[in-house]
């Protein structure tokens, strides 16, 4: 009997949020059930009275569900997207929603008026595919919180592809056969289809602010699923009452103090870079205007300033242009009444101290991308945001993107995109590990064979801004082939001794090795890395690994040895001297950087290097 009663409590409490709850959060809902349980397990315990309770999987968890109208039975019978009239609007008919479900739907609500209002105006057409929503990922997270804190289980999808395989061996359109793969634009996952149901029940409940209609009409795209409300299927577009909502969301902000804060930002940028016109992406960066923005499209605040300018019989007070790459934003002359506009300042880490930004090698552009040298001792996000001002300062709309980066003490070539276009080609090339790299490490003792591979999993452990990364079965696959270029070795304090002559088999690397261990010399091998993935400090973790930690590496070394090594080699000896890859236009693009003076003068340092290898790193 206490057991009943403890099951009808948890009925009460699930009912008390809408007849659905998941059940990772009763615990912290209701303390007090926790501890009635004892050690007894929450779904174990559920599974006793079925009649009261069931549980279904959610999204890597489980949803305890009351047992009035069997959610799951409803579900079967229901298309995706049909939940009852209302779902996904507050209501008396809905339970009694938390303030962060209902805080999700305004979010979810305001995020679609910015985006559909954005596209509708760029493509010029009357409407815009559903599927194009559910791509954009500011929208799936906005979809994602409706989820998890306002859950439908009519809307839940479990066997997506099941059902897509059953459609496919029924056959009734012998035209349109459903096979996976076919339309692009079909929701495949079961959580995708969710998501996809959740978005068509938004906006079927909002039927004031939007209209869902048939995509494509006769062309419309094969559904896998056979199904007609596929979000493959439909078109949305917003009705007068929600171009409406536009207009006040900019009027319920302080759009004229915004307008303001957004040419002072001009104003100041203008200024520095001595040109008319600003990047819209450099404005955007702005720590002040991110935060008067909140997150919202600055399109849609200037075009609201636009229109309010135009109903008052004025021109615009900002002027935007379209350039290859982006927008450029200007000030129209007498329209803003500004104080004398200082120089922008840096939007990050202002209360570090100020450092004179790096100076800019370019080794060459393509299109989409440049080329850099990077100097040790200098940031990547340092260098690109150089870069950003140098494009800047000669009136260039591109805007950098990063897609690569170096350690702060390693040198050598740098990638870095300058258009979207060119950001998207170079991360499918990392991603599918195309881009060849070579890159020159100094480690300690002497690595036995001539060429080898070091195929060990990492994983990278981060505390305090300080990484290192460790070789772990949980890591990620990581690849590093390398080659021996040379045999070297220093005196150890004041013994000196002849030169070692370079190895090129094991037997002769092993005896020298000991010949040196006798004459008291301290060894070294320089290698050429050939990264296959890139992971973070992927070539000195597996050096480490093997037993050879690069020279003057303060994470991978002992203490006292890497002492010892500052006082001939002051930074860590890595630097990526070639890079390969293909430019957004297919061509084979091929940069080198030539070792740094500071790294050769620590060559020198050492016997045995070969002068013919030492012209070759000059060049």
């Amino acid at each position: 009997m206490a057991d009943r009663a403890l099951a009808e409590d948890l009925v009460g409490e699930v009912r008390r949020h809408g007849g659905t709850l998941q059940a990772n959060y009763l615990p912290a809902v209701r303390p007090d059930l926790r501890k009635r349980l004892g050690d007894g397990k929450l779904l174990q315990f559920v599974a006793l009275f079925p009649d009261l309770l069931q549980v279904r999987p959610w999204h890597g968890g489980h949803l305890l569900c009351s047992c009035e109208g069997d959610p799951s039975t409803a579900q079967t019978k229901k298309a995706v997207g049909q939940a009852p009239s209302g779902a996904t609007r507050p209501g008396p008919g809905q339970g009694q929603l938390s303030e962060r479900a209902v805080h999700a739907l305004r979010q979810l609500e305001r995020e679609l008026i910015q985006r559909l209002s954005t596209r509708l105006k760029s493509s010029e057409t009357a409407a815009v595919d559903v599927a194009w929503l559910l791509h954009n990922g500011k929208i799936r997270r906005r979809i994602g919180a409706v989820v998890r804190f306002h859950p439908i289980p009519e809307l839940f999808v479990q066997t997506a592809l099941a059902k897509a395989s059953e459609t496919a061996e029924d056959g009734e359109d012998d035209d349109a056969t459903p096979q996976r793969g076919v339309s692009s634009s079909c929701p495949l996952s079961d959580h995708a289809r969710t998501y996809a149901g959740y978005l068509l029940q938004f906006l079927r409940d909002r039927h004031e602010l939007f209209q869902l209609c048939p995509a494509h009409g006769g062309d419309r795209p094969v559904c896998i699923y056979g199904d007609a409300c596929c979000s493959c299927r439909m078109r949305v577009s917003i009705l007068p009452e929600g171009w409406k909502m536009l207009n006040s969301l900019a009027d319920d902000e302080d759009l004229e103090a915004l307008i303001q804060l957004v040419a002072q930002k001009v104003s100041q940028l203008t200024t520095a870079c001595g040109s008319q016109k600003v990047p819209l992406v450099r404005l955007g960066r702005d720590a002040d205007v991110k935060k008067a923005l909140r997150g919202r499209a600055l399109l849609s605040f200037l075009d609201a300033d636009a229109r309010r300018q135009a109903a008052a019989g004025h021109g615009p007070r900002l002027r935007l242009e379209t350039s290859s790459a982006t927008f450029l934003i200007a000030l129209q002359p007498g329209a803003f009444k500004l104080e004398e506009a200082a120089p922008a300042l840096p939007t990050a880490n202002r209360n570090r101290r100020m450092a004179a930004p790096p100076s800019i090698c370019l080794l060459g552009e393509a299109p989409g991308l440049a080329v850099l040298r990077k100097p040790p001792k200098v940031t990547t996000e340092a260098l690109l945001e150089a870069l950003q001002s140098h494009f800047d300062q000669q009136n260039l709309a591109r805007q950098v993107i990063s897609v690569s980066r170096l350690d702060r003490d390693t040198s050598g070539v740098l990638v870095a995109a300058t258009s979207t276009e060119g950001a998207d080609c170079l991360t499918e090339q990392f991603k599918a590990h195309s881009v060849f790299k070579r890159y020159l490490a100094l480690c300690s003792g002497w690595v036995a064979d001539a060429r080898g591979q070091i195929n060990a999993k990492l994983y990278i452990s981060g505390f305090a801004e300080k990484y290192r990364a460790y070789v772990s079965p949980k890591g990620k696959e990581s690849v590093t082939d390398f080659e021996v270029l040379a045999y070297l070795s220093r005196p150890c304090d004041a013994v000196g001794s002849k030169a070692t002559p370079a190895c090129d088999d094991l037997g002769r690397a092993v005896s020298a090795y000991a010949a040196s261990k006798a004459a008291d010399k301290e060894c070294y091998t320089l290698l050429a890395c050939y990264p296959r993935t890139g992971r973070t400090h992927q070539i000195r973790a597996h050096l480490e690994f093997r037993g050879h930690p690069l020279v003057s590496d303060a994470n991978y070394n002992p203490r006292g040895q890497v002492r010892r090594q500052f006082a001939w080699c002051p930074r860590l000896w890595l630097h990526c001297e070639q890079m390969v890859f293909k430019d957004c236009q297919g061509a084979m693009q091929t940069f080198r950087a030539p070792v740094p003076d500071d790294l050769l003068e620590a060559l020198s340092a050492l016997e045995g290097l070969d002068a013919t290898l030492l012209a070759e790193l000059k060049s």
